[in-house]
């Protein structure tokens, strides 16, 4: 059987605990890849989101910001997130799309699923007066066994 790709992949971001942070349902442009450099190679999912994720942004940020009375007193009616640290956010991946399929014409659902991944922790936001920016958010998938594996692909 083949199938034809023709769907943005809503993705579902899961921390180290299973726990749902978000889900990335609003998608301009997604990409999965696989670069095969040696036996272990490295995997990358990505998505242009039309829209910022408040949890997603969350869930990057530094965790362990405090704000002072002051600082509260003059925020009191927003949200502060502190961006930028170390390190990268360990998650786990769940996409799901359509796909057509060339013998039947009809589309089935499909499932990937990277169960070692992590956010690279950069931020692109970009504003301009006539388009809505786009969010770009990439994600680095590691093997999760002893094979190497990267991905597991549901039909």
């Amino acid at each position: 059987m083949k199938f034809g790709l023709r769907e943005v992949v809503d993705l579902k971001v899961f921390n180290e605990s299973d726990e749902l942070v978000t889900v990335l349902d609003t998608s301009r442009e997604s990409f999965i890849q696989y670069i095969g450099e040696d036996e272990k190679g490295v995997g990358y999912v990505g998505v242009k989101d039309a829209l910022i994720d408040l949890n997603f942004i969350k869930f990057i940020s530094d965790e362990s910001s405090e704000l002072t009375d002051y600082e509260k007193a003059i925020n009191s009616n927003m949200n502060t997130i502190e961006l930028g640290g170390s390190g990268n956010r360990k998650c786990k991946l769940v996409g799901n799309s359509y796909a057509r399929s060339r013998d039947s014409g009809g589309d089935c659902k499909y499932l990937i699923e990277a169960p070692n991944a992590e956010v690279i922790n950069r931020l692109s936001i970009e504003n301009n007066t006539y388009d809505p920016s786009d969010f770009d958010i990439l994600f680095k998938v590691k093997p999760y066994n002893d094979k190497g594996s990267l991905f597991k692909i549901h039909l």
